[in-house]
């Protein structure tokens, strides 16, 4: 029996295009199924009309599905020549974000220039007599006091999710018009939602959520938030698509990746970080790289891009576990602290944070240096900082 780790194996980009992909009318956009068997393509593999799957359970956008054309109406097809131009200010990003996923066990705002909040955790379901989805405020005063940030804080939002939260947004946002409420809250940056691109899904399901990904960035954009792209990618195809883009709207900097699921693999997160060094030399400029859950590749990624952010969510969710960050513990960093019933955990956050954006700074600095830990003195991250100039 094959089992779901084989199976994306043998699904992962091998080989050359497929000759049964040449007449398709998605080719130009999906680049072909790429997976080693020279007479196979992306349905005959994953659609349950070729797999003896069972098709009510199939929640796929497939064009041999009677709801395929249905699932198109909502992205008006499957198209990405009608796109508007997209357009992005400058931004000067650390080397890392910390994300505050709540204010409990917290009494004091915390004080630290620039956080990374969920998305969907600023956005939520009101239940009354009327169903409604809104932001947990109308202005920026009382998202920062709703997770008990300084008055001055900068905020970027992660659009990274699980499907739930991702679908409710994509459902309920236009008729709440959640763009405009987010706007109110005094954003700095935005990155796009990232619709899931499983392996087992026929190419034009991965097509669709792309076509969404960039729907939802160009709303925001025109609500006035600065928006980053979230390079999804699966096929080789899909790199394409993105060095097309990049080309196309020459003020895009900064991009975002995430590497919590599948690009969480030693393997395959390389493999990600190489193509997008490829992307930035086919491209001609410098990119601002944002690490989304990829801490572990701050030595992969250091000594390849000049600039980059990591953003996860470590310091805040071993605080809460009641963990202090201890350098010198080795590769182990984290110990068990105790604390007393009902102790304010406002020292300990701010200080978990601290180090711990330390100590990726110091791995930085080793990896560019070949400075072995304990030699460093870093003195911050002033001297690569930012998101290069134009």
């Amino acid at each position: 029996m094959v089992t779901n780790a084989q199976r994306r194996r043998e699904l992962r980009p091998q080989g050359v295009e497929s000759p049964s992909c040449f007449g398709c009318q998605w080719r130009r956009d999906c680049g072909g199924f790429h997976s080693g068997r020279l007479f196979s393509n992306c349905f005959v593999e994953t659609c349950c009309k070729f797999t003896r799957k069972d098709k009510r359970w199939c929640n796929a956008v497939c064009p041999y599905k009677d709801d395929f054309e249905a699932w198109l109406e909502d992205t008006r097809g499957l198209r990405f020549d009608d796109l508007s131009p997209f357009s992005q200010p400058d931004l000067d990003f650390p080397l890392y974000i910390p994300v505050i996923y709540h204010r409990s066990r917290r009494v004091e705002p915390l004080d630290w220039p620039i956080v990374s909040l969920h998305t969907y955790r600023a956005l939520r379901i009101r239940r009354g007599s009327h169903k409604t989805y809104q932001a947990i405020s109308n202005n920026p005063h009382g998202l920062r006091d709703a997770f008990l940030l300084s008055s001055n804080t900068k905020i970027v939002l992660r659009g990274i999710a699980d499907d739930d939260p991702l679908e409710r947004y994509w459902e309920n946002r236009l008729d709440a018009d959640a763009p405009q409420q987010l706007a109110q809250l005094n954003i700095y940056a935005a990155i796009g939602p990232n619709f899931s691109g499983y392996l087992d899904l026929p190419r034009t399901d991965h097509l669709y959520n792309r076509r969404r990904h960039l729907m939802c960035l160009n709303e925001l954009r025109l609500a006035g938030l600065a928006t980053i792209p979230h390079l999804d990618a699966v096929m080789p195809g899909d790199w394409q698509f993105w060095q097309r883009f990049l080309q196309a709207n020459a003020s895009i900097r900064v991009v975002a990746i995430e590497f919590q699921t599948g690009n969480r693999s030693p393997t395959e997160g390389r493999k990600v970080i190489d193509q997008l060094v490829a992307l930035q030399t086919e491209i001609g400029r410098q990119l601002h790289l944002v690490l989304v859950g990829g801490a572990q590749f701050v030595e992969y990624v250091a000594p390849r891009y000049e600039r980059f952010t990591v953003i996860d969510t470590i310091p805040f969710w071993n605080t809460v576990h009641r963990r202090r960050f201890d350098l010198a513990a080795g590769k182990k960093p984290w110990r068990q602290v105790l604390t007393e019933s009902g102790q304010p955990l406002d020292d300990a956050l701010i200080e978990n944070i601290r180090d711990y954006s330390t100590w990726i700074e110091q791995r930085v600095y080793q990896a560019r240096t070949n400075t072995p830990f304990g030699n460093t003195e870093v003195s911050g991250q002033n001297s690569f900082r930012g998101a290069p100039k134009r």
